[in-house]
């Protein structure tokens, strides 16, 4: 089930945040992580720098307002707790590269939507991309989608001048002159997400 969030439309997550998701993905994969937290669907972020696990997932969560994620969240997820992933439910876990190899024969991050930061990649299941493809699940609706991805690189542009617009650099590593980042970011999110054209009622939430 959903649950609306409060009044402020800006949980507090710091512009560091926002500067590590869009480093480590470009915005098509943001928007469509978006989408599958609109899905409910399990999410792995995976990278071998744990410093990146809880800022991005923050980040991107934040992206979800006005819901709030009512599933597992583990941003970062003990060795000991491996078999987690296994959870039939949604979640929103992260991981350490070597946890990969943690099962003997299946893998359950394979069912899995996984976050790759390293390679700055996001990959779905095969049944997922066949629900796409099928129309069993809604993407945002075009134009609107495409609206949507050239809104928030035209932010990221004006927040961090040397990303190029759609991915900040990984040499921008001093966020002075960045205040009002993450407000710029989900002003241009939320203000064209809900200009989307309506869709038939069986749409997920947040879609219509």
């Amino acid at each position: 089930s959903w649950t609306r969030g409060g009044p402020n439309p800006l949980s507090y997550v710091d512009d560091s945040a926002y500067a590590l998701l869009f480093q480590c993905l470009d915005v098509e994969d943001v928007v469509k992580l978006v989408e599958c937290l609109v899905w409910e669907q399990r999410i792995v972020f995976i990278s071998s720098d744990l410093s990146l696990l809880a800022p991005c997932s923050e980040a991107l969560m934040s992206l979800l307002w006005p819901f709030i994620w009512q599933h597992i969240y583990i941003p970062l997820l003990p060795p000991e707790l491996i078999d987690y992933l296994e959870a039939p439910m949604p979640y929103i876990m992260g991981i350490h590269t070597s946890l990969e190899d943690g099962f003997m024969d299946y893998s359950p991050i394979q069912d899995a939507v996984q976050v790759r930061l390293n390679d700055r990649m996001v990959v779905l299941p095969d049944e997922m991309e066949h629900d796409i493809e099928m129309k069993s699940l809604h993407n945002f609706p075009d134009p609107g989608r495409d609206d949507l991805v050239q809104k928030l690189k035209d932010k990221i542009q004006e927040s961090f001048p040397n990303s190029g617009g759609g991915q900040v650099s990984s040499t921008t590593t001093s966020l002075a002159g960045c205040q009002g980042a993450r407000a710029a970011l989900r002003k241009g999110f939320s203000s064209t997400s809900s200009r989307l054209p309506a869709q038939q009622s069986d749409s997920p939430p947040g879609l219509a």
